[in-house]
C-alpha cells in the first residue's frame, strides 16, 4: 500500500467488524443483567443505600431493576448486530441505528443520571467525585453504541459495493442469485 492511501474493505470486513462490536455488547449487556439480577436476589429490590450499593466500575448498583432493564435493552441490540451482520439487508438500517440511540440514552437515563445521580448524598466533593464518574460512563457507552451502527452503515456504503462489483452480498441475496 502506497503512503498516503486508505485501506479499501468490502462488506465481509464490516460484517465480521460489526460481529466484533456486537460480541463486546453483548458481553457488556449479560454482564450488567447478571449484577442486576444478583444484587436484586442477594441484597434486595428497591433503592439500595449505604454499604448495599454495588461499586464494580462500569457498574453501579443503587436500583437493581434498572440495571436488569439496561442490560436487557443492551443485550438486544447485540443480538440485532448480529442479525444484521448475517442477514446484510439495506432494510431495517435506520432502525437498527434507532435502537442503538435508544439503548445509549437508556445507558444515560438509567445508569448515569439515575443511579449515579442519587449515589452521593455527602459535601461538594463526593458528588464531584460522582459526576466524573459519571461522565467516564457517558463516554464508555457512547462508544458501544456508535460502532455497531456504524459498521452497519459501512457494509452498505456505496464505495464498500463498489469494491463487491456493485453487488449486495448478503445471503439471501446469494441465495437467491443460486436459485436456492
Amino acid at each position: 500500500m502506497e503512503k498516503g492511501q486508505a485501506a479499501k474493505y468490502d462488506s465481509a470486513y464490516y460484517a465480521a467488524r460489526l460481529v466484533y462490536y456486537s460480541t463486546l455488547a453483548l458481553i457488556g449487556g449479560v454482564s450488567q443483567l447478571a449484577i442486576g439480577i444478583l444484587a436484586r436476589d442477594e441484597i434486595g429490590s428497591g433503592r439500595l443505600v449505604g454499604a448495599q450499593r454495588v461499586v464494580a466500575p462500569p457498574y453501579f448498583v443503587v436500583y437493581p431493576e434498572l440495571n436488569i432493564a439496561a442490560g436487557l435493552v443492551v443485550t438486544f441490540s447485540a443480538v440485532a448486530g448480529y442479525v444484521r451482520s448475517a442477514l446484510r439487508s439495506e432494510a431495517g438500517r435506520w432502525q437498527f441505528a434507532g435502537a442503538w440511540a435508544a439503548t445509549w440514552l437508556v445507558q444515560i437515563l438509567l445508569m448515569a443520571a439515575t443511579q449515579l445521580g442519587v449515589w452521593s448524598e455527602g459535601e461538594l466533593g463526593a458528588r464531584r467525585e460522582v459526576v466524573f464518574v459519571s461522565g467516564m460512563l457517558v463516554v464508555l457507552t457512547l462508544a458501544l453504541s456508535v460502532l455497531p451502527p456504524y459498521m452497519d452503515a459501512m457494509i452498505h456504503h456505496p464505495e464498500t459495493k463498489e469494491r463487491n462489483g456493485g453487488q449486495s452480498d448478503s445471503k439471501v441475496d446469494l441465495m437467491a442469485r443460486a436459485g436456492v
